[in-house]
């Protein structure tokens, strides 16, 4: 039998299919029907000569528009800019806007269609040539226009993300005719300093006219040179430019680049108190492995009885010690007989005559030892005043005193003999009596 699909089954699986096959078009038609409620929405019928289609402009996503919701009437050609949605409860489909144009603009989205499938064509939005983001960028460069809303909505979210860094404004016309060769030389021209490690493009919201800088060959075309990764944020969310398919990384909005650049602060922190309760954990369970494997080993050395070994060993040790301390006193004792023996025969051969001779013999000595050495200590004395006056003679800063100045090389720390030692723009230091004076040689 055939699978049965209920009412609900069959419109989620419509809608799940249709909202992700049109996640973001362009349609082009007359508005129909017109329904403003008390809610501020507004629903409307767009449709040409074949067809219609249910569109919804809700209030929140007016204010993005390049119409005035108060001037739009039934009749009017316009594009409109948004996503399928499939609305269940009265089983339709419709496009819920995000921005609507008058049909003035049509014109500039046939060449945003041109454009983008000449440069899909050459590989430009092709993923494989997307680079990505240094971690944690400490130099980054901005390009966009001084002063303007984007620069300060990002430098403000910045300044709570991520490491310090260093971030350097490059302003430049972001709408009019001479934006797109003014910011593609900007990009150039940072590229060419090599010094950022991160491009940040932004512009503010608007129309597609006031966003048409980014949808320009010119621009794209420095995007795709640049060697440095590149970050876009142009416009507000729904707003999609050429600029941002060819970026590395597309951010929906300025903050939104910020956000993408460097994390939050409180997240990394919340990193590290994470990695932290992880190393615990780790060493805890690799200290309680370890205590685990000591007991088991413990336990099987006490298999092995070493108790007993232990025993045996103090026992034999015992009988040793005892026998050490016999042979000990036998060796002692025989020793101080012999020395008694001795000191007989020494009293014996040395008596008080002997002793007053060796005396007066040592007295001699000792008198001639004393003469010999007050004489060698003399002319130890003169010999050694011989060598100092000799070695203060070679003391190359005793000349110092005499006005003399000695000069070093700072690179090679050597005494400066001859020219050739040094070059011009080279340090030198200058060694007086006093001080010592540093100097650069012209």
């Amino acid at each position: 039998m055939a699978h049965i699909y209920s009412v609900s089954q069959i419109t989620h699986a419509i809608k799940e299919d249709l909202e992700a096959r049109y996640p973001f078009l362009w349609v082009q038609g007359q508005i129909g029907t017109l329904s403003r409620p008390g809610s501020g929405h507004i629903y409307f019928t767009l449709k040409d000569r074949e067809a219609s289609l249910n569109v919804a402009w809700f209030k929140s996503s007016q204010t993005r528009s390049g119409v005035d919701p108060g001037a739009l009437e039934t009749g009017a050609e316009v594009i409109c800019a948004g996503r399928m949605n499939v609305y269940p409860p009265r089983g339709i489909y419709q496009l819920i806007a995000e921005l609507v144009e008058d049909r003035g603009v049509g014109g500039l989205q046939l060449q945003f269609e041109a454009l983008k499938r000449k440069l899909a064509e050459q590989g430009y939005f092709a993923p494989e040539n997307k680079r990505s983001l240094p971690g944690h960028p400490s130099r980054v460069a901005v390009v966009t226009a001084a002063e303007s809303a984007a620069l300060h909505d990002f430098l403000r979210l910045s300044r709570r993300r991520g490491w310090p860094g260093e971030i350097r404004i490059h302003p430049t016309p972001v709408q009019g005719d001479t934006a797109p060769d003014s910011v593609a030389r900007t990009l150039d021209e940072v590229n060419h300093l090599g010094w950022a490690q991160t491009i940040v493009l932004i512009r503010g919201g608007g129309s597609l006219e006031d966003l048409w800088t980014f949808n320009t060959e010119t621009v794209a075309k420095a995007l795709h040179r640049s060697t440095i990764p590149v970050v876009s944020g142009i416009g507000h969310e729904v707003d999609l430019c050429i600029a941002d398919m060819v970026a590395d990384v597309r951010a929906s909005t300025p903050s939104h680049a910020a956000q993408l650049i460097w994390p939050e602060r409180t997240e990394m922190m919340q990193q590290i108190d994470e990695t932290e309760s992880t190393l615990y954990q780790a060493w805890k369970s690799r200290y309680t492995r370890t205590c685990d494997e000591l007991e088991g080993l413990a336990r099987a050395l006490s298999w092995l009885s070493p108790a007993r070994r232990l025993k045996q060993l103090q026992h034999t040790l015992a009988l040793q010690e005892s026998g050490l301390h016999r042979s000990a006193d036998f060796l002692l004792q025989t020793n101080r007989n012999r020395l008694q023996h001795l000191a007989h025969r020494l009293q014996r051969v040395f008596g008080p005559d002997t002793w007053r001779v060796r005396e007066q013999a040592i007295q001699g000595l000792e008198d001639r030892l004393e003469a010999a050495a007050r004489a060698h200590l003399r002319g130890k004395g003169s010999e050694l005043d011989r060598v100092a006056d000799h070695l203060e003679a070679l003391d190359p800063y005793l000349p110092l005193k005499r006005g003399y100045s000695l000069v070093t090389v700072e690179r090679s720390g050597e005494f400066l003999r001859t020219g050739e030692q040094v070059e011009s723009g080279e340090d030198v230091s200058i060694r007086t009596e006093k001080e010592e004076i540093g100097a650069r040689i012209k």
